[in-house]
């Protein structure tokens, strides 16, 4: 009882902070818990937060946001002094041209001994260490010259940038060593970065004992990454590795596997690999390598994610005992060996090696559907872009989806496209209904898979979405001032707006975006397709300036229109007088007012 009664002071006096901070008072600290919290907390509970242990207020301040828990800091010394390892939570590193004396002496500190961020940083994000490599160089000034354009020599590096790459490579190791209390690492090597620098990180990283998490961008790597030599393989839970390595990507696909096979720990694995031109998928990129070291004799991983791009995926009775726990999978651009697809070259398959090799290492998606069906692996949060028959089989076997993100591809005409849709929403959606919190069905093309007044009752039903995002048929949208056209067709964008602000109240987020028009399906040229982009966008664009809420709504949620345009919650007053909710853009103001972004 007493735990639970604590437990409850710390969430109250969590939501007491966090008011103070939004609002901008000053919090009192010493003031009565029981004026603060109610006079039915017990005399014996603790009367302000400095009563508490440290390692509570600790508990309660890592829910803070940085810039709240440095006002937080301000209100007294003992907060100060307690808190100062916590603003480190979150540490990014870099070493660029335009602020290399900071960045350079940030590397310097870091590396003391004493150095608060040693035993606060729980987070290290690493950008550019590339001293000569100015952000805001847009490219070389072009002169006119003997009847010709020549572009200006690059500068060469100042002393100033040639001490910075000295005092950079000699800080480095130390200064990602001393992080003691790192759990999380994201890094993202630059293109312009040397092996040498390269080589300090990858060693530094190595030797910290305690990381629970990796996420690594390998696309500029110079140098091998050695995962098999890191030492957390105790603490270690999710590992992420994106974009392709062509020199070395074959060496960390293999080495990571060796990595995998130690660490029994392991909870996610993304793998987000690209396209390898002249280099055709085959085994490297596989579910099956991935686990190819990992001991049979040993009791199989307990996964809850797996996100793979590009890859080869086979489920049979070795990697699916790693995938039994599941509860999150993501499968983009997945190597079907028995569905030819259109970047294949014919003579990639002369011989039938190829082809043989990806039929061993990846099978349909249908029958990686129909597997997990069979397995009952009741996944909770789904990611695909090709919707196959078994997908919709496998939706409707069960019921508790939290999260579905559909990119309805694989089909090379309207029809099918349109025949799975209506299944889909026939049957299949309607078993998530009461679990979905997140729905995003992101249209190829026009058609049964976008919204329409026909499936607007079956996505309404799910009453505990609080993001949705779809996409919509120009023929659907309303008369445009500018349009010149006879008649009023019915507002799709008013009729759904209405339908979430009166029967789907937990919706935050609303994201709508316009669909490819069905006939330039396998078009090659991409000047129709954003022409109809920007048409359709600004339609509506229009249709949100123009929206008016019913009287009984008390709240709208954010509204992202294509890519970009971001409306927020407003009020105006109609000609009667009456207050009216509606929207206003709140795009900020970088983001390019016109349609050009598509």
């Amino acid at each position: 009882m007493a735990l639970a009664s604590s437990h409850s002071f710390t969430l109250r006096y969590l939501s007491l902070l966090k008011s103070a901070m939004l609002s901008g008072t000053r919090l009192e600290l010493n003031v009565s818990a029981h004026e603060v919290l109610g006079p039915e907390l017990p005399d014996s509970m603790p009367r302000s937060i400095l009563s508490l242990a440290p390692e509570l207020i600790h508990i309660i301040t890592d829910e803070l946001d940085t810039h709240d828990l440095e006002c937080l800091r301000l209100t007294c010394k003992t907060l100060a002094h307690l808190l100062r390892s916590r603003v480190f939570r979150v540490l990014s590193i870099k070493v660029t041209k335009d602020s290399l004396q900071r960045d350079v002496t940030k590397l310097r500190e870091l590396a003391m001994v004493s150095c608060p961020a040693s035993s606060g940083t729980q987070t290290l994000r690493i950008g550019s260490l590339t001293p000569s490599y100015d952000p805001n160089y847009k490219g070389p000034t072009w002169k006119y010259v003997d009847g010709e354009w020549v572009a200006e020599a690059d500068e060469e590096d100042s002393p100033e940038v040639l001490s910075a790459v000295g005092e950079m490579k000699k800080y480095l190791f130390d200064a990602i060593f001393s992080l003691k209390a790192l759990r999380k690492v994201e890094w993202t090597p630059h293109r312009e970065e040397d092996e040498t620098t390269q080589t300090i990180v990858v060693q530094a990283l190595s030797s910290l004992p305690n990381l629970c998490s990796v996420a690594f961008c390998i696309t500029h790597c110079k140098v091998p990454l050695p995962f098999d030599l890191f030492s957390t393989g105790s603490t270690l839970r999710k590992i992420s590795l994106a974009g392709t390595c062509e020199p070395y990507h074959d060496d960390i696909l293999d080495s990571l596997a060796k990595l995998i096979a130690k660490t029994p720990s392991l909870m996610s694995i993304d793998i987000a690999s690209n396209w390898r031109y002249n280099q055709p998928i085959n085994k490297t990129q596989s579910l099956h390598e991935l686990f190819k070291y990992y001991p049979r004799s040993e009791p199989p991983l307990r996964l809850r994610h797996l996100g793979l791009k590009v890859c080869l995926v086979r489920l049979d009775e070795f990697t699916l005992s790693h995938l039994r726990q599941l509860t999150s999978l993501e499968l983009t651009s997945i190597e079907d060996p028995y569905t030819r697809q259109r970047y294949i070259q014919e003579d990639e398959y002369q011989d039938g090696t190829l082809l043989s090799e990806q039929k061993k290492y990846g099978s349909s998606l249908d029958e990686v559907w129909s597997i997990l069906r069979d397995a009952e692996v009741h996944l909770e949060e789904i990611t695909v872009d090709v919707v196959v028959p078994a997908l919709l089989d496998y939706l409707h076997s069960y019921s508790g989806v939290k999260k579905l993100i559909m990119t309805p591809g694989g089909f090379d005409d309207g029809i099918r496209s349109d025949a799975m849709a209506s299944e889909f929403f026939a049957a299949s959606l309607a078993n998530h209904k009461a679990s979905l919190q997140e729905l995003a069905i992101k249209a190829l093309f026009e058609g049964a898979w976008c919204l329409s007044a026909g499936n607007l009752s079956v996505i309404s039903a799910c009453q505990s979405v609080k993001t949705l995002k779809l996409s919509i048929m120009s023929d659907q949208l309303s008369y445009s001032a500018w349009q010149k056209v006879d008649t009023v067709k019915p507002d799709i964008i008013k009729l759904f707006l209405d339908t979430v602000a009166s029967t789907m109240p937990r919706v935050e987020s609303l994201v709508i975006s316009p669909a490819n028009l069905e006939h330039l399906r396998g078009a090659y040229c991409g000047g129709p397709s954003m022409s109809h982009f920007s048409h359709t966008t600004q339609i509506m664009v229009e249709s949100v300036e123009a929206y008016r809420a019913p009287q009984t709504c008390t709240r709208l949620p954010v509204l992202t229109i294509g890519p970009t345009r971001l409306f927020v919650e407003d009020q105006v007053i109609d000609s009667e007088g009456r207050k009216m909710l509606s929207y206003v853009d709140n795009t900020p103001l970088s983001e390019e007012p016109e349609y050009s972004y598509w």
